[in-house]
């Protein structure tokens, strides 16, 4: 991840715990606490959004599949971008914070965008072609269109969240580790608080609310804590490594040999997640025979 680097960044001259002390990073427990809640929120969102689609597609794994590709790509999408500019911004956990309002709205949001698109669906339906394929390709683009906003903002958290924290480059793998771990802890709550309770007691719409408002709460806290963090700007910041400092100076790309094992890691790593997803889909239709 772009924002991986970033985190692990200090100043020339300095020693890497110095990074630590930066008055432009925030606490760890505290970022790791929000981000908890934020995954609580982001799977509370994806069983919503499971549900509704399964009106429009009438077949549950259709629904299924789709919601998982979405915000996977939406996570992907947002990740991406907000990687490119982590190291540009002065204070990532107001950034955090601004993603996090957004989400909220934009998530609670998507009920009333899907019923508007469902009528201009209704209304263009005569001139569909009316075949499976057509007409899966015709949902597949109205639900994009309701869930790419959403998904992405959350994407884009982590790179934020990551860029906001106090890192140690002695001890990256823990602290990237305690980070991401909570927010699949906040993702394991979301979906079973979802299912199992917010939406039988209350409901699509009051459940979208709930979380919604929960993602508003993480945000304006975000926002309050941004305030007391000193600004640095970013072009101070230096990598740690030395060869990298070279190569950046002298405008000299990475050796060949790290450029191909950079291709070979991600080509890996993108057949790893193909493969965990497809698992996924097939583990969601088998166990729906039983439960």
């Amino acid at each position: 991840m772009a924002a991986d680097a970033s985190g692990v960044t200090h100043e020339r001259g300095e020693g890497p715990s110095d990074s630590s002390h930066s008055g432009s990073h925030f606490p760890l427990a505290a970022l790791s606490l929000l981000f908890f809640c934020s995954g609580t929120c982001a799977l509370i969102y994806q069983i919503l959004w499971l549900r509704m689609l399964g009106w429009v597609f009438g077949v549950t794994v259709y629904a299924a599949s789709t919601v998982w590709a979405i915000f996977m790509a939406g996570l992907a999408l947002g990740s991406f971008s907000a990687g490119l500019v982590a190291d540009r911004v002065r204070n990532p956990l107001r950034w955090f914070g601004g993603a996090e309002l957004l989400i909220g709205v934009t998530a609670a949001a998507t009920p009333t965008v899907l019923t508007g698109l469902q009528g201009v669906y209704v209304m263009l339906y005569p001139s569909f072609p009316h075949t499976p394929a057509a007409l899966t390709a015709a949902r597949l683009v109205m639900a994009f269109a309701v869930l790419i906003v959403p998904t992405a903002l959350m994407g884009a958290t982590l790179p934020l969240v990551l860029k906001a924290s106090t890192f140690r480059a002695s001890a990256l793998g823990r602290q990237v580790g305690l980070l991401y771990g909570s927010n699949a802890a906040g993702a394991i709550l979301g979906t079973l608080a979802a299912g199992l309770y917010l939406i039988p007691q209350h409901g699509i719409h009051g459940t979208f609310l709930l979380a919604a408002g929960l993602n508003i709460l993480v945000g304006m806290t975000a926002m309050a804590l941004a305030g007391r963090v000193n600004p640095q700007p970013a072009a101070r910041l230096a990598p740690v490594s030395n060869e990298t400092a070279r190569s950046s100076s002298t405008g000299e790309s990475l050796s060949p040999p790290t450029e191909r094992m950079l291709r070979v890691i991600l080509v890996v790593f993108a057949l790893s997640g193909a493969v965990a997803l497809a698992l996924e889909v097939v583990w969601f239709r088998v166990l729906t025979l039983f439960l």
